[in-house]
């Protein structure tokens, strides 16, 4: 009996590490058409966005720790639900974004729910959040991944064609992709 419990608790104690490593396992790999050029010159549009700023409210406020990697920013965006720690990994990806950027266009078609958590002011559309009577908007859904990388790629580049709204179909998804996708066969290479 005390080995089956012993089996049974280290089952029980091992399975989300596995699980975890089949979600990485699962984006090791990205699609090449999703990835930026070696050398390229930003659009117009991204440059302004580079000159403007920051788009999130508070986003001075969240520094991405320097430890993190390509793994840390899929696992928050794949599973974290916590505000803060999203933003983390929005600066983490604007700053690495030829990195990120083709693992972001690979998660445009991933509906899976992550939640959101601490959102202090934030407005959703079509999400339930508590309304103080102000606060920042984001018309994306962050509480997806499909609707967090959607974001983040809008905010890097100032674009908005594929805005991930709640409830947008999975043909919507792949159309946005797809966008996306011809959005990088248009850059001018160097």
């Amino acid at each position: 009996m005390k080995k089956m419990i012993i089996v049974f608790l280290l089952v029980f104690i091992t399975a989300p590490s596995f699980a975890h490593r089949a979600r990485w396992d699962d984006f090791a790999q990205t699609n090449s058409a999703h990835k930026l050029p070696k050398t390229f010159s930003k659009t117009e549009l991204w440059m302004k966005t580079d000159k403007v700023g920051p788009h999130i409210y508070g986003r001075h406020e969240y520094e991405y720790s320097d430890s993190m990697s390509l793994k840390h920013f899929i696992r928050i965006m794949k599973g974290v639900e916590n505000y803060g720690i999203y933003n983390d990994a929005q600066c983490w990806a604007e700053k690495n974004y030829v990195q990120a950027f083709p693992y972001l266009i690979d998660m445009l078609t991933d509906t899976t729910t992550v939640g959101l958590t601490n959102t202090a002011d934030l407005i959703i559309p079509g999400r339930n959040l508590p309304f103080y009577g102000h606060g920042g908007v984001s018309q994306e859904d962050l509480f997806t991944v499909c609707g967090r990388a959607s974001h983040i790629l809008n905010d890097l580049t100032g674009e908005s064609f594929a805005v991930v709204h709640p409830g947008t179909s999975p043909k919507e998804l792949k159309k946005f992709q797809r966008l996306w996708t011809d959005w990088i066969g248009k850059l001018q290479i160097n």
